[in-house]
């Protein structure tokens, strides 16, 4: 019984990896890198490693999954920031 939940765990948790993923390919804006390193609080973190986390170059383990979600939180603003343009652009 305890694989099943463990197994039922790890598959939730590269789903929602996954839905990170296609929000970030989606609006994830050019400059991100230097935002990330801003907001993140890890100073071994380069834009490097973040641009390999990006692309998924690298695998995505549990200590940059903190990564994971400033870069979900940025995309997720800059869509926000082109969902307001578009308004702005279309009721003038």
């Amino acid at each position: 019984m305890t694989n099943i939940i463990q197994n039922s765990n790890i598959n939730e948790v590269h789903f929602n990896i996954d839905k990170a993923y296609e929000i970030i390919e989606a609006h994830l804006p050019e400059n991100y890198t230097e935002e990330v390193l801003k907001r993140s609080s890890d100073r071994t973190l380069t834009k490097g490693i973040i641009r390999n986390l990006r692309y998924r170059i690298t695998k995505y383990p549990s200590t940059r999954i903190p990564v994971l979600n400033i870069m979900v939180e940025i995309a997720l603003e800059h869509k926000r920031e082109k969902e307001r343009l578009a308004n702005l652009v279309n009721n003038r």
